[in-house]
């Protein structure tokens, strides 16, 4: 299963047009394995999401968001999605994927 980080990483690496884990990995200043546990499950620190996010003119909060929800559970992770409610829109479920996506709202 990849996680959200993995998800952001793949995109922010075609957006800069980087064709490989390890050269993108490279221009982060992150080791190959670290990609690699991104890519089976595991999620970045804050601080590399939000660059990463900015880096390719993405909502930071939303992938942030993101990666919180996927590290918790229960009435935590229900927290989560609460806060990003209130600070960046509604949450919900990308469809076909079991990843948060936090959707602004403009209303």
């Amino acid at each position: 299963m990849n996680s959200a980080t993995y998800a952001l990483f793949t995109e922010w690496k075609a957006r800069k047009g980087i064709h490989s884990d390890n050269a993108a990995a490279l221009a982060l200043g992150v080791q190959r394995q670290t990609v690699h546990g991104w890519k089976v499950g595991r999620n970045a620190e804050l601080p590399m999401v939000i660059k990463m996010a900015k880096d390719i003119d993405e909502d930071p909060h939303a992938w942030a968001f993101q990666v919180l929800a996927e590290r918790s559970v229960g009435a935590e992770k229900k927290a989560i999605e609460k806060m990003a409610i209130e600070l960046v829109g509604r949450p919900g479920l990308e469809p076909g994927t079991n990843r948060l996506k936090v959707y602004c709202s403009t209303n």
